[in-house]
């Protein structure tokens, strides 16, 4: 979140190249929080990422759609 208020991030404005360029600084940053420690990290994948959006957006879409705006 700290990253997140640092450099602006707002998904619904970024471009592919901004996710890109914001998970290799998330990544980065993720290492540096936690330089010495043990800890195995797992580096984020823009793809990923874009992936799932996508996912999710068609979900969205699909529920208003049909009209579906109640919650489970």
């Amino acid at each position: 979140m700290e990253m997140h208020a640092e450099h602006q991030w707002e998904s619904f404005l970024m471009t592919c190249q901004k996710w890109v360029t914001a998970t290799n600084s998330f990544n980065t940053g993720l290492e540096e929080w936690h330089k010495g420690e043990t800890l195995e990290i797992v580096k984020k994948n823009p793809c990923t990422l874009m992936d799932k959006l996508a996912e999710v957006e068609q979900q969205i879409i699909q529920w208003f759609t049909m009209g579906n705006f109640a919650c489970q």
